[in-house]
């Protein structure tokens, strides 16, 4: 046995936000629906303006509603599902609810489970869409798959904003310019952050008749030398280590600060909301998720009236 320490064993790298890599920056891949919602759930901002901001909107029982209505909002868990609706809807641009009078109460469908729509064709061949297809695997390999049709009285489908007719189904909540300020603001603050983390890096300056193998040897010793700890070497192979600042940080707090405030400005919601401050009230599409619990509430009526 040696009390030889594995050099490999210690990290030479500082910790990098993988949303820096390629695949999560590229233009092409921002509107993907799998990697959409890995950005959502890893970036700060976007976590905040879509996951944290949608809990904060639904938060509590919405004023107004019966004692049906209550007892569904609470045993139904429509503090969970309301915000996932306009999560999804917000993401992707659009989202289908399913509800069932069995557990699961509800299942939300988006484009991440999406196989295809289902039309039919009138007379001069014109296709409209009367519902959707969905598959998926679960965590243990179990496939299911299910059709949702609109007139089912018990399926909604929500838009965040309705699409142009075209190639747009509908709009998400996540546009270019948004997504452009979100890709600055990552690039600007992992620099803020590695920079912050490793402020400094170390020169050497090998001596003139310094042989490889002295060099070899002070390179595998140089790997343990940081703020707390040094080394000695002969003035023949090691002539000084110099400490070279990384003056990146001077420039990088400024361009975070604005890139900050014009994304603040475009989600039209106070800088200080993004620090940790936060916004209570109903906005953005939350109306149309209360009017159809409102719908589900008079069917429930209905169904224990007759």
């Amino acid at each position: 046995m040696t009390d030889a320490i594995d050099p490999t064993l210690y990290p030479s790298y500082i910790y990098r936000n993988k949303l820096l890599f390629p695949r999560y920056i590229r233009t092409e891949n921002a509107v993907c629906h799998n990697i959409m919602d890995e950005q959502v759930e890893s970036d700060f901002l976007l976590y905040s303006y879509i996951i944290k901001l949608d809990e904060e909107i639904f938060q509590d029982i919405p004023e107004g509603l019966d004692e049906l209505g209550t007892l569904m909002w609470k045993e139904d868990n429509w503090r969970i599902l309301a915000p996932k609706i306009l999560d999804e809807a917000r993401k992707h641009g659009w989202v289908m609810v399913q509800f069932y009078d069995d557990i699961p109460r509800y299942r939300l469908f988006t484009k991440a489970t999406f196989s295809n729509w289902i039309t039919e064709s009138d007379e001069d061949n014109i296709k409209t869409r009367i519902g959707a297809k969905f598959n998926w695997t679960d965590d243990l390999g179990n496939i299911s798959e299910e059709e949702l049709l609109f007139d089912d009285d018990y399926t909604f489908i929500f838009k965040f904003r309705e699409g142009d007719g075209l190639h747009n189904f509908a709009f998400s909540d996540l546009s270019n310019a948004l997504m452009d300020l979100v890709f600055n603001i990552r690039q600007i603050k992992g620099q803020l952050d590695f920079s912050g983390s490793k402020p400094s890096f170390k020169h050497i300056k090998y001596a003139a008749n310094a042989s490889k193998p002295d060099v070899n040897a002070l390179d595998a010793k140089l790997q343990y030398v940081d703020l707390s700890a040094g080394i000695g070497a002969p003035a023949d192979v090691l002539e000084s280590i110099t400490s070279v600042t990384d003056d990146s940080i001077k420039v990088s707090q400024p361009a975070l600060l604005q890139n900050l405030e014009l994304f603040a400005g475009l989600v039209r919601l106070p800088i200080s909301y993004f620090i940790g401050h936060r916004i209570s009230g109903g906005g953005m599409n939350s109306k149309e998720i209360l009017q159809m619990l409102w719908l589900l509430i008079e069917r429930k009526n209905a169904y224990y009236k007759y």
